[in-house]
C-alpha cells in the first residue's frame, strides 16, 4: 500500500470552489428539501491516473454508448510501471484541485492518498448526498452499507466506494494442529495475540520459519485491520492514549525482528503461492492482503485438494469485522459537468459494471460494494479455476462447494466497520514508535512523543 509519491498530500488543504451546483427550492409536501439538480451538459472531464486507469476504462465505453452526446476528454498520465506517470498524475490533481480546477470526476485508489480525511475536510470534493436522495433510481440498499458510508464525513458524502478491501486469516487444520493452536470463526484479538507472541517465542531465531506467508508489512500488519481509530477528526482528538493502543505496540515489538528480518531461506522456497508455504511448514498463515479475495479463493482451494483449510476473519482489537475503501469516486466541488460526472459513477455502481469486475479482472476492483456482485464473482471464479492445475505453482485448485463459497461470502460481506486507509498516521507512529520495538526507549516516552506530533496534526 505504501506509495513513495503519497508524500504529495501530506500538507494537501485544497481550497474548494465556491461554486455550488446543488441549491435549495423550497419545501415540499413531505417536509424536505427539494434539490435543484444541475441539468446534463455535453461534456466530461476525467483524468486518468496510472493506478486507475483499468478501473476507469472498464467503465467509459458503457458511458458512452448510453450517452453519446457527451464529448468525454480522457487524460492519461502513462502505465502503472511508471513512477513519473503516478507522481506527475498526483501532482495534477492536487494543484489544480488546490485552484478549483481539475477534472469532474476523480476515481482514488486508497494507495493513493495520504490522508482522504483531510481532503473531505478540505471540501474538494462536493456532497453526493443530495444526488443519491433525489434519484429515485438508486436503491442503497443493494450495497454493502457499513462500506458505502464510509464516505460521509461531518454529515457530508464525499465519495461514494467503488470496492473494498479486507484481511482474512487463512491456513489449514493441519498446520495449527501442528503448532497446537485452536483458531474459530471469532478469533479474539487477545487470543490471536497469545498466538504470534507464542509462535515467534518459538521461531524467531529459525529462517525457515515465518508466521505469514508476506513479512516486511510493518504496522500494516495490523492497521487499519486492528478497527482502532488513532485520531477523531471530527472533535479533534488524538486516541492512542489507551490500552487498546498499548496492546496492538506491544504485540508488534514481540513481532518485529521477525517482520523486518533477512528472509532469503524462507524466500527462496517461496512458489507464489500460499499453500505451498502452508503445506511444506514454512509458515503459518497466508498473508490474506495482497491479491485480495481472488488470492485467497486460490490458496483456500489448493489447500482444499488434501488438507483442511481454514478461513476466519482477521481479528480487530473492536472485535469487528473491519473493510477499507478500494476504489472511491467523488465529484469536484464547482464541476460544471456534475450530472455527467454522477451518471458515471452510476454505471460504476451498476450490477453490470460491478459483477464484471468482481473478485478477478483486469479493473482488480477486487470486493465490489454490490452485495450480489460479491457472490457471483465468488461462483464465477470457482467455475473458471476450480478443478484446474496451477502448474507454475505445482498445486491443484479443487472447486469449491457450496458450504466454502457461503464461507466467503459471509466473512466478506458481514463488515462491521470500514476504516479508512490513513499512510500518514501509518507512517507517524512508525517514526515515533520503532525505537520502542528496537528496546532503545521506553512505550511511555515513545507513545508521549507520539501523541505530541498527531496533536500538533490534528491541529494544522
Amino acid at each position: 500500500m505504501n506509495n513513495k509519491f503519497n508524500t504529495m498530500f501530506r500538507r494537501f488543504t485544497a481550497l474548494a470552489s465556491a461554486a455550488v451546483m446543488l441549491t435549495a427550492a423550497g419545501t415540499g409536501c413531505s417536509g424536505k428539501d427539494k434539490v435543484t439538480i444541475q441539468e446534463p451538459t455535453d461534456k466530461l472531464v476525467i483524468y486518468s491516473g496510472p493506478v486507475v486507469d483499468k478501473a476507469l476504462k472498464a467503465a467509459l465505453s458503457s458511458f458512452k454508448n448510453l450517452y453519446p452526446n457527451v464529448e468525454v476528454e480522457y487524460k492519461e498520465f502513462g502505465t502503472s510501471n511508471d513512477p513519473e506517470a503516478e507522481s506527475n498524475y498526483l501532482e495534477t490533481i492536487k494543484n489544480e484541485l488546490s485552484s478549483g480546477k481539475g477534472p469532474d470526476l476523480i476515481l482514488m485508489h486508497s494507495s493513493e492518498y495520504d490522508d482522504i480525511y483531510r481532503m473531505m475536510k478540505s471540501e474538494s470534493f462536493q456532497d453526493l448526498n443530495p444526488l443519491l436522495e433525489n434519484d429515485e433510481s438508486f436503491d442503497k440498499g443493494l450495497y454493502n452499507e457499513t462500506v458505502f458510508d464510509s464516505g460521509v464525513f461531518e454529515g457530508k458524502r464525499y465519495f461514494i466506494p467503488i470496492s473494498y478491501s479486507m484481511r482474512v486469516l487463512l491456513t489449514s487444520q493441519e498446520a495449527l494442529e501442528a503448532e497446537n493452536i485452536t483458531v474459530d470463526d471469532n478469533l479474539s484479538f487477545d487470543d490471536f495475540s497469545n498466538i504470534m507472541t507464542n509462535y515467534v517465542d518459538k521461531y524467531e531465531s529459525n529462517m525457515d520459519k515465518t508466521f505469514f506467508t508476506l513479512e516486511g508489512m510493518k504496522l500494516e500488519t495490523f492497521f487499519p485491520w486492528n478497527g482502532m481509530n488513532l485520531l477523531d477528526y471530527e472533535k479533534k482528538k488524538v486516541l492512542i492514549d489507551n490500552d487498546d493502543f498499548k496492546k496492538t505496540m506491544e504485540l508488534y515489538k514481540k513481532y518485529y525482528n521477525m517482520d523486518n528480518r533477512e528472509q532469503e531461506s524462507v524466500l527462496s522456497t517461496y512458489q507464489g503461492d500460499g499453500a505451498v508455504m502452508i503445506n511444506s511448514g514454512s509458515c503459518l498463515f497466508e498473508s490474506g492482503i495482497l491479491g485480495g479475495v481472488s488470492k485467497a479463493l486460490e490458496v483456500y482451494s489448493a489447500l482444499l485438494t488434501d488438507k483442511t483449510p481454514v478461513l476466519s476473519r482477521f481479528p480487530s482489537i473492536s472485535d469487528k469485522n473491519v473493510a477499507t475503501p478500494k476504489y472511491m469516486a467523488a465529484i469536484r466541488s464547482g464541476s460544471p459537468n456534475q450530472a455527467n460526472a454522477y451518471s458515471f459513477i452510476k454505471i460504476l455502481l451498476s450490477e453490470d459494471y460491478q459483477n464484471k469486475n468482481a473478485v478477478f479482472s483486469e479493473a482488480c476492483l477486487e470486493i465490489p460494494v454490490l452485495k450480489s456482485a460479491l457472490e457471483n464473482g465468488i461462483d464465477s471464479w470457482n467455475k473458471k479455476f476450480g478443478g484446474q492445475k496451477d502448474t507454475e505453482h505445482g498445486v491443484t485448485l479443487t472447486a469449491l462447494s457450496d458450504a466454502d463459497k457461503d464461507k466467503f461470502i459471509d466473512i466478506y460481506s458481514n463488515v462491521d466497520a470500514c476504516e479508512l486507509y490513513n499512510n500518514n498516521l501509518i507512517n507517524f507512529v512508525w517514526e515515533a514508535m520503532e525505537p520502542y520495538f528496537k528496546g532503545e526507549k521506553s512505550y511511555d516516552e515513545c507513545q508521549k512523543n507520539l501523541y505530541n506530533k498527531l496533536e500538533l496534526y490534528i491541529n494544522e
